[in-house]
């Protein structure tokens, strides 16, 4: 059984806005019913040299890949891994290849903290803990998402639609009238927003 809200189990097409308040489409939004709230707390495993979405939220490593831009800009997205703490030898193996960044140290039954602590410490790569609160949505059989962030002690907004369907996830684009924004993964506003500082370089 496929859970729409849980995981994608078929890759979306996705469009999403970050600012620091985002009033018009919000207000759009909230005519329509909200489906469910939730908060997390997620921590994004950058690379310098890759576009995989990388983040344990709740003792599990996520892993989104990233399979095309159309011309539109919208961005396909599936659902590649949830991997469950502690990771084989192989899953660590694999994510060492889809993050791009040689290898990590090899070891058996990384726990949670060990894996994070590992990955702090290499120079390629960055954490960015990102405290979401989320509303969801269903407007006109699309799923639309607006969340609140905390990062590194500011706040920032963020807008998301996606649907297997590209045409369809464009007509709410233009609906919450986000289409003349920006399309900026998770992934690239956190480089940009939050770069690795040269402190933490090796």
């Amino acid at each position: 059984m496929n859970e729409v809200f849980e995981g994608m189990t078929f890759p979306r097409w996705e469009w999403r806005v970050f600012g620091k308040s985002l009033q018009e489409p919000s207000e759009i939004i909230r005519h329509y019913p909200c489906l469910r709230e939730r908060q997390s707390a997620d921590l994004y495993v950058l690379s310098e040299f890759s576009t995989v979405n990388c983040k344990v939220r709740d003792s599990v490593l996520d892993v989104k890949i990233l399979l095309k831009t159309g011309k539109d800009r919208l961005e396909q997205w599936t659902s590649h891994r949830k991997i469950s703490f502690p990771p084989t030898l192989n899953d660590i193996d694999e994510l060492v290849g889809l993050l791009k960044i040689g290898k990590l140290p090899a070891k058996m039954n990384y726990d949670e903290e060990e894996f994070i602590r590992a990955v702090g410490q290499y120079a390629k790569l960055n954490l960015v803990k990102v405290q979401k609160k989320r509303a969801e949505y269903l407007i006109n059989g699309v799923k639309v998402e607006i969340a609140g962030l905390m990062i590194n002690g500011d706040n920032f907004q963020t807008v998301g639609v996606e649907h297997e369907a590209p045409d369809k996830a464009w007509k709410v684009i233009r609906l919450l009238e986000i289409d003349g924004l920006e399309n900026t993964n998770y992934i690239h506003f956190l480089k940009t927003k939050f770069p690795r500082r040269q402190e933490q370089k090796e």
